[in-house]
């Protein structure tokens, strides 16, 4: 449940910084750093937390698709902000 708490709230922040960009440029500067190190922060936890039960094949799948789930999304983000960057 927790681990769910810090996945929705970092894909809250990634999809506010698309919409109040212009107008909160300071704020979302910071929260974007805040977001790379609470990124970073999950996987660590991540990682150890996997090291310490043991990995089996379900949570390699599991995991496997999150990965491309949140890749792709963070690459849908990323292609709009450049295409809005462009147009402006």
């Amino acid at each position: 449940m927790k681990l769910s708490v810090v996945v929705l709230l970092i894909m809250v922040a990634g999809v506010s910084w698309l919409f109040f960009r212009p107008r909160l440029a300071a704020f979302m500067a910071r929260l974007g750093l805040a977001l790379r190190v609470a990124t970073v922060v999950y996987l660590v936890l991540l990682v150890v937390r996997l090291a310490r039960t043991g990995i089996d094949a379900d949570q390699l799948r599991i995991g496997g698709i999150s990965v491309l789930f949140f890749g792709g999304l963070w690459a849908v983000a990323w292609l709009v902000a450049r295409s809005i960057a462009r147009t402006r």
